[in-house]
């Protein structure tokens, strides 16, 4: 059975640096996934929360193609200088794709997503013979 959310061992092993997966233990532990994301959605829209502070506001593209939204730019650090970044996301059918919003305020990528209405289902009338 496989978890969509980590066990609490997982989690220890990751805190403590170790791993049963012996994959992990023979090449390390996978880079952590920058930006880090927060979704969550309503009956209206979906909404795509990213941290991205030291990005300059100038290299952030946000793009949307074929039904994938994509983030990318560059984050400067001290400690390891201009690192670029891309995240891809694939959107449901009912995004309108052209209707996203998007804001930056504080490092914080703040996107809404807005879901195209659904239909009521039609009834249809049976004829009894």
């Amino acid at each position: 059975m496989k978890f969509l959310y980590p066990t609490s061992s997982a989690l220890l092993n990751n805190f403590i640096g170790c791993s049963s997966d012996p994959l992990v233990r023979a090449f390390g532990a996978p880079a952590p996934v920058y930006p880090r994301v927060h979704t969550w959605s309503d009956d209206k829209s979906l909404f795509l929360e990213a941290e991205i502070p030291g990005v300059d506001p100038a290299t952030l593209d946000v793009s949307v193609k074929a039904g994938e939204l994509t983030l990318k730019g560059v984050r400067t650090t001290r400690r390891h200088g201009e690192q670029t970044f891309e995240r891809r996301f694939e959107l449901p059918n009912a995004v309108q794709t052209s209707d996203i919003k998007a804001k930056l305020t504080n490092g914080i990528l703040s996107l809404e997503l807005p879901l195209q209405p659904t239909e009521a289902p039609q009834k249809i009338a049976i004829a009894v013979a």
